[in-house]
This record gives structure tokens, C-alpha cells and sequence, in this order.
């Protein structure tokens, strides 16, 4: 499945493996995939190898058959789903993994496009979304994992219903009083850049104007330009934000930029910024960039090394089987 995920595979096996321990027994039945989903949900996705779930057909055709199954209910389906996300490392709980040279706005933009693909082969199912939906909503103060991943499922299954539900989701500004919440909008966005029209682009301006967690501000951003939006707001943005721990939502703003316009534009924006701005701290990002081309803006990038991009709020341990991450009480496990 996927030029991004076949890697992404392929570093978190690679990566993971240099701790000197594995994780604690205890620990690891007290992970959200042990402890919430039923242990046959598990087996069933565990029963194939995880190189299968790479490939398109299998990974589409799995999923189409789990989503007509009437044997499995709604949450079932959800968790399923979460699960085989799980496989190719795109089951989020705030980490991802940046391959070699990649930053974080490419990184989306790879990740947008096999949702994408996998939307338009689950057309034939005609699947319900409102079901998904509903348990979305039942599920956001109590479980944001099993809540985002099933309002992805219902973009995926019909975008024209699930669009208008997740733009006055992001309009309510209930994420922003949730602690889980830059986890949700992680799922949001995804699942907006996916299908996105003019209203949840408005929606996503707004949300520059409302957002001050770093990472949730990237994902905006990433939506926001998944498809041609007006470049000005980036500029907008950079002049306006004033807290340097938003350094890397400016470096995607910027990321952005660079692959919205010719190279020349960018670098008479980059240009113009650096006249304009009066932070230090902004100066030195713009000038680095003019300095080192595009794939220097974001500053976690490594031309020879994965990077392990951990949001704000995240703690995050490696294991030698795996690894763990923990938010504000929420526990969950990735085996190698």
C-alpha cells in the first residue's frame, strides 16, 4: 500500500528496535488496544501479516468486506478499522513518523491521498455514514481515538453528509476545551482535506484564528492546502503568530507555500517576510529557508534518518517490541 507507508513500515520495525527492554507486562494490558478492544477484534486483524495490509487491494478489499458485514456492529466496525490503520502506522494517537527528507506537510499530503484512494474504492459498498457519525459523537468526552476514527469512516463512506457534521464540529470549538482534543482534530482534518469544499475551507480559516497548539495548527494548515487555497493566508498567519513554541506550524505554513507556488514566487515571499517580520525567531526560520531551500523549512527533517514527530502533550517511550505512548491518563501500545 502506498510509497509513504511502505516506508513507514518499514522505519517503525527498523527504528524501534535499538531500546533495551521490552514494555512491562502491566503497562501493556492497561494500553487502550488490550484493555478496550475485545481480544478476537485484535486476532482477527493480527491473524495477517502486516506486509498485506500495504497492498492496496488487500487493505480496500478487507476493509469493504468488514464495513458489509452485518456481523460486526458499528463500534466493532470502528475498531476493525482502527486496527488495520494500526498495521500501516497510521493509526494516530499523537505520533508520526517522519521518513528521510520528508516534512510534515509532504507527509500529509501522502497520507491524504491514500484515504483518497481508499474513499473512492469503498463507492461501491454505499455504506452508510450516519451510524458512524452518531458513535462519534456519543464518544467525544470518553474515547477521541475510537470517535475520530469513526467520523474518518464515515468521510470515507459519504463525504456530502460527513462534511457539513465535521465543519460545525470544528465550528463549535469543542476541541479546544478537550484534553484529547488535538488528537480529534487530527482526525478532522484528515478527514476534511479528504472531500474538502469551500464551507470546511472557511471553517479551517477560522481555526488559524482560534488554534494555539502547535500541531493542531499544522493540521489545519495541511487540510487547508490539500487542495489551492489563497497563499496570503500563510502570510497572514506568520505575521500574526506571536509564540515561538509555534515555530513548527510556521515551518509547514511555509512547507506549504512552497508547494503551492512556483520556486521563484517563493523565494519573493520568503523575501518579503523577512523585511516584514520583527520576531528574531521568525527571521531566523524565513532567512534559514532562503538559505537552504525548501526541504530545510522544517526543521524536524533529516535526509538520512526517520524522525519521530511527538505532539504537544505526548509522552512517548521506546521499547526494543515497540512503542508506548501516554496522554494525560490515556495509555496505548505499537508492537514492532
Amino acid at each position: 500500500m502506498k510509497h509513504f507507508s511502505c516506508l513507514l513500515g518499514l522505519v517503525l520495525t527498523l527504528h524501534l528496535s535499538a531500546q533495551v527492554r521490552p514494555i512491562n507486562k502491566n503497562t501493556l494490558n492497561n494500553t487502550y488496544t488490550v484493555k478496550q478492544i475485545p481480544a478476537g477484534l485484535v486476532a482477527t486483524i493480527d491473524a495477517t501479516v502486516r506486509a498485506e495490509y500495504f497492498k492496496d487491494d488487500f487493505y480496500n478489499t478487507t476493509l469493504s468486506g468488514i464495513l458489509s458485514n452485518s456481523k460486526y456492529t458499528t463500534r466493532e466496525k470502528t475498531w476493525l478499522f482502527y486496527l488495520m490503520q494500526k498495521r500501516i502506522g497510521y493509526g494516530f494517537v499523537g505520533v508520526e513518523y517522519l521518513p528521510p527528507d520528508l516534512n510534515y506537510y509532504d507527509f500529509m499530503s501522502g497520507k491524504i491521498k491514500v484515504y483518497t484512494a481508499t474513499r473512492q474504492s469503498l463507492a461501491a459498498i454505499k455504506g452508510d455514514p450516519k451510524p458512524f457519525i452518531a458513535l462519534g459523537d456519543s464518544l467525544i468526552a470518553t474515547d477521541v481515538v475510537l470517535a475520530g476514527n469513526a467520523y474518518l469512516l464515515a468521510q470515507l463512506l459519504d463525504s456530502k453528509t460527513t462534511n457539513h457534521h465535521l465543519t460545525q464540529l470544528l465550528a463549535s470549538g469543542k476541541l479546544l476545551t478537550n484534553k484529547f482534543g488535538f488528537v480529534l482534530n487530527h482526525y478532522v482534518c484528515l478527514a476534511l482535506a479528504i472531500a474538502q469544499d469551500d464551507k470546511n475551507a472557511d471553517v479551517l480559516k477560522k481555526c488559524l484564528d482560534t488554534y494555539s497548539h502547535p500541531e493542531m495548527i499544522e493540521d489545519v494548515f495541511c487540510a487547508l492546502y490539500s487542495r489551492q487555497a489563497p497563499v496570503a493566508l500563510i502570510r497572514k498567519y506568520i505575521l500574526r503568530e506571536v509564540d515561538p513554541k509555534n515555530e513548527v506550524a510556521i515551518q509547514t505554513a511555509l512547507c506549504a507555500l512552497a508547494a503551492k507556488v512556483p520556486e521563484a514566487s517563493f523565494k519573493e515571499s520568503l523575501t518579503s517576510l523577512s523585511k516584514e517580520v520583527k520576531e528574531e525567531w521568525k527571521k531566523k526560520i524565513i532567512e534559514r529557508a532562503l538559505n537552504n531551500g525548501e526541504i530545510q523549512l522544517y526543521m524536524l527533517t533529516k535526509k538520512d534518518q526517520v524522525v519521530i514527530k511527538i505532539w504537544k502533550g505526548v509522552e512517548f517511550t521506546e521499547y526494543t517490541d515497540g512503542h508506548f505512548v501516554f496522554i494525560n491518563g490515556f495509555m496505548e501500545f505499537d508492537a514492532n
